[in-house]
């Protein structure tokens, strides 16, 4: 993607930093709070990697912490998959977890689906590839609504990178843009997906998969 000069992005000013490492990889805590809209309360925060090649000045996870009615938590990041390869992923995380709570085991999971600009709502029983009805790759978004905290993740062909994110933090600053297609989910009540995201990551390639997981549930508490 072919990325505007610095002083052309819409930014967030005043953020706080804070450079950190785990296992000799090294990121920098970029954090933007009480950003009002609406009658709510809304921190920001974002994970950038440093130095290693291909990563450095990338953001990693996002989050958003949200106070008003009731505290919501929610933490995202760009993925690398296709529907197809999205579901069938999805399909084995949820054979494997599903067991653990009794109160899921042989029910239909509720998804809101949308199809060129149209939501429709199905309930579905694994596995997920077999009985979605839709053509897979008309999909351009889709939630799974889940006691365990919801998951939501969006589709597109041409995905928008950053890569010069530290360009900003070191002017004290954060673009607004954020990358797509994303991966997001509910941690207000648990970071049981933060292993599945790990999985999907665009830079589950290049960081091994217990740094991701480690700074993707960071990003659940982290703050400056």
């Amino acid at each position: 993607m072919n990325e505007r000069p610095t002083d052309e992005e819409p930014v967030y000013p005043h953020v706080r930093l804070d450079t950190r490492e785990i296992d000799g990889f090294s990121y920098v805590i970029a954090d933007i709070g009480s950003l009002r809209q609406s009658g709510v309360t809304r921190d920001h925060t974002r994970l950038i990697g440093l130095k290693q090649r291909g990563v450095a000045g990338h953001p990693l996870v996002y989050s958003d912490s949200y106070s008003g009615m009731r505290d919501d938590l929610y933490i995202y990041a760009r993925h690398r998959v296709s529907q197809k390869d999205f579901f069938s992923r999805l399909d084995a995380f949820l054979e494997t977890t599903l067991p653990n709570f009794p109160e899921l085991t042989g029910k239909p999971l509720l998804f809101s689906f949308q199809v060129d600009g149209d939501f429709v709502d199905v309930e579905l029983s694994l596995p997920l590839l077999r009985n979605i009805e839709l053509p897979l790759d008309q999909i351009d978004f889709a939630r799974l609504s889940i006691n365990v905290g919801d998951i939501a993740v969006e589709f597109n062909t041409t995905p928008v990178i950053s890569s010069q994110e530290t360009a900003f933090t070191q002017k004290g600053a954060l673009r607004r843009q954020l990358e797509s297609p994303l991966f997001g989910f509910d941690a207000s009540r648990s970071d049981l997906w933060a292993s599945f995201l790990a999985q999907i990551h665009w830079a589950s390639g290049l960081i091994s998969k217990k740094i991701l997981q480690t700074l993707i549930r960071s990003a659940a508490t982290v703050k400056t």
